[in-house]
C-alpha cells in the first residue's frame, strides 16, 4: 500500500524523502502522490502528511515554472 508507515515516516521525520534536500525521489513519489490525491486514492486523498508533502513540493519554484509551461503549451494557438 502506497500509504504505509514507511512512506509517511519519512515525510513526516523530514521535508523531503531523502532528508532536507530535495531528490529525483521526490519528483516521482510527489508526482504520484499528487495524481492518487485528485483522483481520490484511498489512503493518499485527504491523508495530511501526504498534503503538506504535494503542497511543498508544488510551491517549490521550479514547479511553478513547469506547471505554467505546461498550462501555455495547452492552450489554444
Amino acid at each position: 500500500m502506497v500509504g504505509d508507515e514507511g512512506l509517511r515516516g519519512a515525510l513526516t521525520a523530514s521535508p523531503y524523502l531523502t532528508g532536507e534536500a530535495f531528490s529525483a525521489a521526490d519528483v516521482y513519489v510527489g508526482s504520484q502522490l499528487q495524481w492518487g490525491s485528485m483522483v481520490g486514492v484511498p489512503g493518499i486523498a485527504g491523508d495530511p502528511v501526504f498534503t503538506d508533502y504535494i503542497k511543498r513540493i508544488t510551491d517549490r519554484p521550479a514547479y511553478q515554472r513547469a506547471a505554467a509551461q505546461d498550462i501555455a503549451a495547452l492552450a489554444p494557438k
